[in-house]
């Protein structure tokens, strides 16, 4: 399926006028860098990215044995040093730092809807009683996906990966919404929270737009969370185009260019946003196109997931009516979703999805 993608009629607009203003303001004389030098000691906001990580990886213990729901709650809350070096053993912030957060930083104090977020989490662990059975239609358990890689996955008794519905849902409820509050304006504090966004976005420090991060040993300092997503929709650009406009945003954002700070920040929404919707196009892809029903049932778990965190959007594209049609597609059984062999409702979800956002 060959996918024409737009951004809003507003961003093809800003996207012009950015592309004939170059480096050169309305304002008095300021430029652009060529690289996004992070000037705060603010470390909250990856450490929140790096704690999300972490407590993800906590949850795919789940397939090899039960987990414990207080081991959640701690991660959660960061109390009690909760963080294991065997959870975040190649990050950028070690478990000693992250602990060392405890309470003042945590994955629970900035996520919308954190009580729903965490009772997911805690279902993860509900189901883990389940790893010794396996998996099927009405049945929760454990299967093993065979392609593209072998692993095992848990599921609930309607084929949800519910892990990876909770880490993708986070990308939206954690993630793009802090991230989207902090994109300012002219003001004070303003290089902080750029400096916070750039974070949440989770791009690394000398971040490369055209590198291949996971060729070869992969680094600590890479892209995380939303910027992990870049190397999945080459097509769309986006991680040359967001940080590029990183960088415009705040050098316009600290000369006081109010016009170029709010072009800058509206293109940074507009391909975030569409960043998530064809992550989701391509997973729903995956679910009809990959024979194995195991990774169908995990990419379409995937795409629920990327799915709810549209619900953190601040664009119109996508209409309300629309969204609540493809949740509520979402709900049925996904065994049924992936083994109907005309795809009715994943196609509907998709064709959904692409009439909001893309044109021929």
């Amino acid at each position: 399926m060959k996918l024409h993608f737009k951004l809003f009629p507003v961003i093809i607009v800003t996207l012009l006028f950015v592309s004939c203003v170059k480096n050169k303001p309305f304002l008095s004389s300021y430029s652009v860098p060529p690289v996004f030098n992070q000037e705060s000691n603010d470390s909250s906001a990856l450490a929140r990215v790096i704690m999300t990580y972490g407590m993800a990886n906590y949850l795919s213990k789940s397939v090899s044995g039960p987990i414990d729901i207080t081991v959640i709650d701690s991660l959660w809350l960061n109390h009690g040093r909760p963080f294991t070096r065997e959870m975040v053993p190649d990050f950028v912030y070690s478990d000693t730092l992250l602990n060392n957060m405890a309470r003042r930083v945590s994955i629970a104090t900035n996520t919308s809807d954190a009580d729903s977020l965490k009772s997911l989490a805690d279902s993860v662990a509900i189901l883990s009683r389940f790893y010794g059975t396996t998996a099927s239609n009405g049945v929760a358990g454990v299967r093993t996906q065979s392609t593209p890689v072998s692993v095992k996955r848990l599921f609930n008794e309607s084929g949800v990966e519910i892990q990876e519905v909770w880490f993708n849902t986070m990308l939206g409820a954690n993630f793009m919404r802090n991230a989207f509050s902090n994109l300012s304006g002219p003001g004070q504090s303003v290089v902080q929270a750029w400096d916070l966004a750039y974070n949440y976005m989770g791009f690394p420090s000398g971040y490369e737009p055209n590198r291949d991060y996971n060729e070869g040993t992969v680094p600590r300092n890479r892209p995380l969370g939303i910027a992990a997503l870049f190397a999945g929709v080459k097509n769309l650009d986006a991680g040359a185009k967001i940080y590029e406009e990183f960088r415009r945003a705040r050098a316009s954002a600290i000369a006081g260019d109010i016009r170029v700070n709010a072009i800058s920040v509206a293109t940074i929404k507009g391909y975030t946003e569409v960043t998530l919707v064809q992550s989701s196009l391509f997973a729903l892809d995956s679910a009809r196109q990959i024979a194995d029903p195991v990774a169908k049932l995990h990419y379409l778990s995937k795409a629920h997931g990327l799915i709810i965190a549209l619900k953190y959007r601040e664009s119109t594209a996508l209409s309300t009516e629309a969204y609540l049609r493809i949740r509520e597609i979402m709900k049925t059984n996904f065994y049924t979703l992936t083994q109907d062999t005309s795809y009715e409702g994943i196609n509907e979800i998709a064709d959904l999805l692409i009439n909001a956002y893309s044109s021929e």
